[in-house]
């Protein structure tokens, strides 16, 4: 069965205002969030297959982050369409993933909401917190219903919901 990691970028530092959006830098806590999470990856033993990441140098950070604890992830791919992205947009992105577990690192609203639309009518603890909200470097673990080209709105089930502060 598929399982697709839904991964925010770490907190971000918004001091420079000579900086674009997309090139924003992870603050201190981001940076330590992530190596936690990255932690939480290599505890878990996750295999991810394919890492797929936005352009944002905040996403480069997060992830060089998670790298640094998890020792096992693949070499992220850079797809600048995750720069933004609406749930649709990673949902079409999803349905051309190739191997059992692939995990896309980018933004909110779209995270949050492509976690929402996947596990709806999913009930528990863990979605009921993923409902509240999607923080920074929050990890939604889920099962995809079928193989990659299939995936849609329902056709998944949160098995885990992870935020930095849960650690």
């Amino acid at each position: 069965m598929p399982e697709l990691f839904l991964l925010r970028h770490a907190k971000s530092a918004w001091g420079d205002p000579s900086l674009r959006d997309v090139e924003r830098p992870l603050e201190p806590r981001g940076h330590a969030a992530a190596k936690a999470m990255g932690g939480y990856l290599e505890d878990m033993d996750a295999r991810i297959d394919q890492l797929w990441v936005s352009p944002a140098t905040r996403v480069a950070e997060t992830v060089e982050g998670l790298r640094e604890t998890c020792l096992g992830l693949p070499e992220p791919h850079v797809v600048p369409s995750l720069y933004g992205a609406s749930a649709e947009t990673l949902l079409m992105l999803a349905r051309q993933a190739r191997g059992e577990r692939v995990m896309l690192v980018a933004h909110n609203p779209g995270m949050h909401d492509c976690a929402m639309m996947l596990t709806q009518g999913d009930k528990g603890a863990a979605r009921d917190r993923l409902a509240k909200k999607f923080p920074t470097a929050a990890l939604a673990r889920i099962d995809i219903e079928g193989d990659w080209p299939m995936i849609a709105p329902g056709r998944g089930r949160l098995v885990a919901f992870t935020k930095p502060r849960d650690l």
